[in-house]
């Protein structure tokens, strides 16, 4: 079982069933699912001008996108659905953002904390200064 996000089963959602067929994707036997993905994948890359990118890099980006907003790596393995934490590992270089991010937020809140004066409104464990 793979989980999708709520963009992804609203696109699945809008697909007219197909009389005689319980499959979302229909293949072109009558009653079959869709089989190979290469052809249409050719069409879209095409019309969209995007000839050098492959299905697989979709996916990457997926996983891209949680790195960058600080999603663990485990989280982002599961979502993607990966067998080890060595398939994830390609994610944790784009997660480098993030923790500077952090690294600058809590360098700056310490900063405050060690220089009172540059905020008069600072409160310490609850208590204002």
């Amino acid at each position: 079982m793979i989980p999708l996000g709520a963009p992804a089963l609203k696109v699945l959602q809008s697909i007219e069933p197909a009389p005689n067929n319980n499959y979302v994707l229909v293949g072109a036997k009558e009653g079959h699912h869709f089989v190979n993905i290469a052809k249409p994948w050719y069409r879209i890359r095409s019309k969209a001008n995007l000839d050098d990118v492959r299905i697989h890099d979709i996916r990457r980006s997926f996983g891209s996108v949680g790195a960058r907003s600080g999603m663990s790596m485990l989280m982002i393995g599961k979502a993607l659905a990966h067998k080890s934490q060595k398939a994830t590992e390609v994610y944790a270089r784009l997660s480098d953002d993030s923790t500077r991010q952090a690294v600058e937020f809590i360098s700056n809140e310490v900063e405050q904390l060690m220089n009172p004066r540059q905020s008069d409104n600072l409160t310490i464990f609850g208590q204002s200064k």
